[in-house]
């Protein structure tokens, strides 16, 4: 027991009284230790996973802009691309639906427009009715 105690004095007396400056009786100033190293390793390790993850969230954010660019500059392409076709397509269309081209068509094909016209009407009733459609027999004895 008496080695414990002799270091505590020991260190006690190492450390000089504090001073006191004459005029106001208070402490003069003195160097306060540093705090411990587990605190400063933990706020280290917590800055560099912030920043971190800073870093990689401000990258895939690029990386996003970048591919909405692309693709956005690929859709304007398909667009002007579509566009032009499309103009294409309607001149064919002008020209294929062209009264002066069907008639030479017509023509060629040796196509002439009927002298007259007959229309026919065809009744809205079941087979089997009376006078919707000749009977067998009807039909037989007028081939023979």
């Amino acid at each position: 027991m008496s080695a414990p105690a002799r270091q505590v004095r020991a260190r006690q007396a190492v450390r000089p009284p504090a001073r006191t400056t004459p005029s106001r009786g208070r402490p003069s100033l003195r160097v306060v230790p540093l705090a411990s190293r587990r605190r400063s390793v933990g706020f280290w390790i917590l800055a560099a996973a912030l920043l971190g993850s800073m870093v990689v969230g401000i990258a895939v954010t690029y990386a996003l802009t970048a591919q909405a660019a692309f693709e956005m500059r690929d859709l304007a392409e398909q667009r002007t691309t579509l566009t032009r076709s499309n103009r294409e397509t309607r001149a064919q269309i002008a020209v294929l639906m062209s009264e002066e081209r069907i008639d030479k068509w017509a023509k060629r094909s040796k196509l002439e427009y009927p002298d007259s016209i007959e229309i026919i009407n065809v009744r809205d009733a079941a087979p089997g009715e009376s006078g919707s459609s000749p009977s067998r027999d009807a039909l037989t004895a007028g081939a023979g």
